[in-house]
């Protein structure tokens, strides 16, 4: 019949051939930039979700994603995030097999609004404790300037 080779997977308890085996499966060599940027997006997820973790629980911004609000006020919050950007990271991964330009692009577009949205939380943190500071000097301005 075909003379196609039949791949079979085993599933064991994590040993070193396995990970070897797995490490073949995800050659790194294969697309260099592409795993970078997986790396940095995982990374850049996990970012968003302390970033944003901080500002709500110091109570200096509100969670606007209904799916996550349940979930901002302990850590179910960094471990979903994580989960996801590994699973979308693997997923990603998986894609370059067949299609790697459309993963490499996919990637540097989930990349740049993830860097947005970091950008966006650092922003409203510095913004927040510069307006707490502002506030918090705001009876020593009228005390100077002596209007009340």
């Amino acid at each position: 019949m075909g003379g196609g080779s039949v791949t079979k997977y085993i599933f064991t308890l994590p040993t070193f051939p396995v990970i070897m085996k797995f490490r073949f499966v995800f050659n790194m060599n294969k697309n260099s930039s592409l795993y970078f940027l997986l790396i940095v997006l995982v990374a850049l997820v996990v970012a968003d979700g302390i970033i944003t973790r901080t500002l709500i629980i110091h109570n200096l911004a509100v969670e606007s994603n209904p799916f996550l609000v349940a979930w901002v006020s302990n850590d179910t919050l960094l471990i979903i995030k994580l989960a996801g950007a590994v699973l979308a990271s693997l997923i990603l991964w998986r894609v370059s097999n067949r299609k790697p330009k459309a993963a490499l692009v996919v990637t540097c577009v989930f990349v740049a609004f993830y860097t947005i949205i970091v950008l966006w939380n650092l922003y409203v943190f510095f913004l927040a404790r510069h307006f707490e500071t502002a506030l918090s000097l705001l009876p020593l301005f009228n005390f100077v300037s002596g209007y009340t």
